[in-house]
């Protein structure tokens, strides 16, 4: 299970080798829920003695069955057979409606992918990348394949999809498959009484915690993220010189730490010295023992590193591509919480700070809305009707976690929680994380020459500069605090878009939505903003509404003001115009030399910000 379960990542390799292989051989299963998802073969004969009256089969064992497009009995056993696919993939109680359409039924690029696997195995037709876009119903999309299908002549049996989701395999926090419990339902509220039902620590026979400012080794549980990597560097950074470990996906350190350097390559923060203070962990943060290499002898790592460790950083999932997978798909990590804090409250207490998302909140993903406290109690109904868990996971396993961690602080474990906007940007380097649905608006609008009407885009936050607030946070004693909200509280709105761009002769042509989101249709995969187009389409009402609203959504920043004395955010527009040098520097950008010039000449003294944020709590 622990092997099988990375696949689902990144399936495309294996799909494509699937791909090319004759119609009726079998191939390789793409799925990690073997029983979940297996597929049957079925015969001629027997799939029309069980989906065909009488009257259409064929009068002798050497004809093939023909789906024609009228033929209903056919269709209806298609639609029917789409539905159990897609409650496969997606997971949930209930199964879909025919009527339902693709975007309604809230498959990721992951789930689609699947879904499109399924469909080829059972058809015969591969579904171009872009069906999810048109948008069809299940009941239409059957009608469309059995059409298809006549129109290419196509003789082959249709192959019945079987797979069910009864008795299935689901993680647990021990790391290797388990059956749910016997329970169907896999909701979050349950998840975090089983993870919190497991601590068993005592803190009253642990040793103290170190103080903040003599903590000298420090774990990193995904120095490759978006956020993960600044987060490492800025840890680095800091006068203590600290030794940070660098818990990576990997089979060997040598490969682990060319991951952690190309990310940081990526955006642009690397440096050499950093080598001498970087330790690097191979394993998985959502196995036992944190899967330490190599496995036979992972737990005696897992208690040396308990040992040595004296602070943990866990990065939680932030970006738009993880908004869009199912609970079901996330909530291993709800169950990492109990290896992680295990080694928290192993050998001694260490203090644990989460990276979390405000995408939890319903107002904050839908941009308008009361203000936004530290201590503002989520209502949990009301993010159910915005992103339901079936559909959109992210804002639950970042709630999920946030609750496991409210029930081991109860415990007496020093936990802090961080909230962080989406749309991750640099100031220093203006490096922009096109897997957000911020960044990857940014970048598709500057490659296309075109800006829809997007009201308001929380790309104001530069992360190396909330990194450098968290490293010195975690360092600070004596907070009053453990709850923060990371967030310029400046949105860029389109109007500012429209007037920057002009200022650094960046020419964008004005367009409508549908109009930007044909563009990005008919690029494909080229744009950054593909894999996010259902996640525009869901909140294209809320997010590019015809008039630009009066009320500002308010994020409160109380809790840092207090302990991170005399912060400043930089302003929006510095932001911005680090991003068009960024994208402009590396050909992405239809921008002229001149502008391009006068958008780095602005972004080279942003670093006395970052300078401000690591002196203030000295002063």
């Amino acid at each position: 299970w622990c092997e099988d379960l990375c696949t689902a990542a990144a399936p495309a390799d294996t799909v494509k080798s699937a791909k090319y292989a004759p119609r009726n051989a079998s191939s390789p299963s793409v799925f990690t829920d073997a029983s979940a998802r297996s597929l049957s073969t079925l015969t001629p004969s027997s799939f029309l003695s069980t989906h065909c009256p009488s009257s259409v089969q064929p009068t002798s064992s050497t004809d093939s069955f023909r789906p024609s497009f009228t033929n209903h009995t056919g269709k209806t056993a298609l639609a029917d057979a789409l539905v159990s696919v897609a409650h496969s993939v997606v997971g949930g109680e209930e199964r879909p409606s025919p009527s339902c359409t693709l975007l309604d039924l809230g498959l990721d690029s992951i789930g689609m992918t699947e879904f499109r696997e399924h469909v080829r195995r059972m058809t015969g037709i591969d579904l171009p990348p872009s069906s999810m876009f048109d948008n069809p119903s299940l009941d239409a999309l059957a009608g469309q394949l059995v059409g298809k299908r006549e129109q290419e002549g196509m003789m082959e049996p249709i192959a019945p999809f079987s797979g069910h989701r009864d008795g299935a395999t689901y993680p647990d926090s021990s790391g290797v498959s388990a059956t749910d419990d016997g329970s169907k339902k896999r909701d979050p509220e349950t998840d975090v009484h089983k993870v919190a039902k497991s601590f068993k620590f005592d803190v009253a026979s642990l040793p103290a915690p170190q103080p903040p400012r003599k903590s000298r080794h420090v774990l990193v549980t995904d120095a490759t993220s978006a956020v993960g990597r600044f987060v490492t560097v800025a840890l680095l950074q800091t006068k203590e010189r600290l030794t940070v470990h660098c818990l990576v996906q990997a089979n060997s350190e040598d490969e682990g730490l060319r991951q952690v350097r190309e990310a940081c390559q990526e955006a642009g923060i690397w440096k050499d010295e950093y080598q001498s203070r970087l330790m690097i962990v191979p394993g998985h943060v959502t196995r036992r023992h944190l899967g330490l290499k190599p496995n036979h002898l992972a737990e005696y790592f897992f208690a040396e590193l308990c040992e040595r460790i004296d602070l943990v950083f866990h990065t939680g999932f932030i970006n738009g591509q993880s908004f869009m997978q199912s609970y079901d798909r996330l909530r291993e990590n709800t169950f990492a919480m109990k290896e992680i804090v295990r080694l928290c409250t192993t050998s001694k207490l260490k203090p644990l700070h989460f990276v979390s998302s405000l995408t939890l909140f319903p107002d904050y993903v839908l941009g308008h809305g009361k203000e936004l406290r530290e201590a503002t109690t989520l209502d949990t109904k009301r993010l159910r009707e915005v992103c339901p868990p079936e559909q959109f996971g992210l804002p639950w396993t970042n709630w999920s976690t946030e609750q496991v961690l409210k029930k081991a602080r109860a415990r007496g474990l020093p936990c802090t929680i961080y909230r962080v906007p989406s749309g991750m940007t640099s100031l220093m380097t203006g490096y922009v994380d096109e897997k957000d649905v911020g960044g990857a608006l940014m970048m598709a609008m500057l490659e296309e020459g075109e800006m829809p009407p997007v009201v308001r885009a929380p790309l104001a936050t530069p992360v190396d500069v909330i990194a450098a607030m968290m490293a010195r946070l975690c360092l600070t004693e004596n907070r009053s605090h453990w709850v923060y909200h990371l967030a310029n509280p400046q949105l860029i709105t389109n109007s500012d878009r429209e007037r920057w761009f002009g200022d650094l002769g960046v020419p964008l042509k004005q367009v409508s939505m549908d109009h930007f989101l044909a563009t990005i249709k008919k690029r494909g995969a080229a744009s950054p903003l593909y894999p996010l187009m259902p996640l525009i389409q869901r909140f294209t009402s809320d997010w590019c509404p015809t008039h630009e609203p009066n009320d500002q959504l308010m994020i409160s920043t109380a809790h840092l003001q207090e302990d991170l004395r005399r912060v400043e955010w930089p302003s929006a527009h510095d932001v911005f115009t680090s991003c068009v040098a960024f994208a402009g520097g590396r050909g992405r950008a239809r921008v002229s030399p001149a502008a391009l010039k006068r958008a780095m000449e602005v972004s080279r003294p942003l670093s006395v910000v970052l300078t401000r944020v690591d002196e203030c709590d000295d002063e």
